[in-house]
């Protein structure tokens, strides 16, 4: 048998599989990503609807009733995720969520306890000190806006 009777038949050649290249493009792969990004962001806002609703519209740590706005008003409503957003098996539960204030949501979010608070406190003073002696503070931090 020689070499030559050895090689595939044209048809045992097409039969067999083959590494196949992308389908898509550039292009198709950042509509479909910007897409999946809108999707997400219409989940979250309907999550967010349905937990500021089953709250009534209230602050659950005040009981203060909150307002629809989008100004930065302190009573305008927000959801707060308990369990972070990036677990994706609780991100889009109801129960995961509570609605709160701006006002409270903003002490919820950057909660130092009481006792850290000079430590705290202490730590920025110094490394906004570094910055401005180094000469690397932005003139609209220098001004405070």
């Amino acid at each position: 048998m020689s070499r030559l009777d050895r090689l595939p038949t044209l048809s045992e050649q097409q039969a067999r599989p083959r590494a196949t290249y992308k389908t898509s493009t550039r292009l198709q792969r950042a509509i479909a990503k910007k897409a999946a990004r809108l999707d997400d962001a219409k989940k979250l806002a309907a999550w967010a609807k349905a937990v500021k609703d089953r709250d009534q519209w209230k602050d659950r740590r005040t009981g203060v009733p909150v307002r629809r706005t989008r100004e930065l008003d302190p009573r305008r409503a927000e959801a707060h995720h308990l369990v972070s957003r990036d677990d994706r098996a609780v991100r889009y539960d109801v129960r995961n969520g509570i609605c709160l204030s701006f006002e409270t949501h903003d002490l919820v979010e950057r909660y130092v306890p009481p006792d850290r608070r000079d430590e705290v406190l202490h730590q920025a003073r110094r490394a906004l000190h570094r910055c401005a002696v180094s000469g690397a503070v932005r003139a609209d931090v220098r001004r405070g806006g």
